[in-house]
């Protein structure tokens, strides 16, 4: 397995970029060392045995789900005709 990337940013380019830095952490993998001064006072780094999947991995996995049967995919068509009558169309955001 690869060693992650780290970078090394100041507390103030972390409070500048939080949400960016939360998420290159969750979807690559990035360490970011958080400096003061010349001293690394933090580390940010991803959770343990989570990561993001691609694409193929999410593909891949979703082989090895359950499938409905006959009676259940009926069900799981009617109650999604349900939900779509009773919710209506979509709101048009730009009207």
């Amino acid at each position: 397995m690869n060693k992650p990337v780290t970078e090394r940013i100041t507390a103030a380019e972390a409070a500048a970029h939080l949400p960016d830095m939360l998420e290159r952490v969750r979807l690559e993998g990035v360490v970011f060392e958080i400096t003061s001064g010349d001293e690394v006072v933090a580390r940010v780094v991803p959770r343990e045995g989570k990561k993001a999947l691609t694409i193929g991995e999410l593909f891949e996995a979703m082989k090895s789900w359950p499938r409905l049967g006959p009676e259940e995919s009926k069900a799981f068509e009617a109650d999604l005709d349900m939900i779509r009558r009773e919710a209506g169309p979509p709101r048009n955001p730009w009207e």
